[in-house]
């Protein structure tokens, strides 16, 4: 039995879903896809199932921004954080099913035109957070999903306020897309535009810009 399916059994053992079909895996969550009942009608929704928990001030973090961040459109609409056992489920509303590192592998690139609306759609997403003092940090195709007509950023899970911090040198994730100031535990609003560019240029051409492995 893989950890894919126990989760997946897990999600379908809850009380208000009916299916669970995975979409992804990292390396502290996985994305399924959920059936999810709502009065007589079934929803589709977006659940991430994140493992391993220790810093549960950073979970309530989270929790607070994406309640704020719901009152922008920009946003797939954030539902709510339930624990279960190990593992804390956050329900977001169903946008669509690729992101940005599968649009590009299953259709190809985009086209100026369309990259133009994913840059416009992303600083339109970054300006809110910024105000509010929050960096995404975590700024890569996988974490920009394409619905309809619009192009959303997704996972917060590393979003840190705009200050000096240990915890800017310790986010593992992808490097392709991180700004060198990181490396020193400096970030601010501009590390997020430069993580953007990265992921412009990967949109754009459907490779990484720095040849770099995980």
């Amino acid at each position: 039995m893989t950890m894919s399916t126990d989760l997946q059994r897990l999600l379908e053992e809850q009380n208000d879903m009916l299916s669970a079909k995975l979409l992804g895996k990292g390396r502290i969550a996985s994305t399924f896809k959920v059936k999810r009942t709502e009065g007589n009608k079934p929803k589709n929704q977006i659940v991430r199932v994140i493992r391993g928990i220790s810093n549960h001030y950073a979970v309530k973090r989270e929790k607070d921004l994406l309640q704020y961040l719901n009152q922008f459109p920009e946003f797939p609409r954030f539902n709510e954080i339930r624990k279960v056992g190990v593992y804390y489920l956050e329900f977001f509303d169903y946008v669509g099913k690729y992101n940005l590192t599968r649009l590009v592998t299953k259709k190809g690139t985009l086209s100026q035109d369309k990259t133009r609306k994913l840059l416009a759609n992303v600083v339109s997403a970054l300006s809110h957070s910024h105000d509010a003092g929050f960096l995404h940090t975590n700024i890569s195709p996988d974490n920009i999903v394409y619905g309809k007509k619009q192009y959303y950023l997704v996972d917060w899970s590393h979003a840190l306020p705009a200050l000096n911090a240990y915890e800017t040198e310790v986010i593992n994730d992808d490097s392709r897309y991180f700004s060198p100031e990181r490396l020193n535990g400096q970030l601010d609003e501009k590390s997020d535009i430069y993580s953007l560019g990265c992921t412009l240029y990967f949109a754009l051409t459907g490779k990484h810009i720095y040849r770099l492995k995980k």
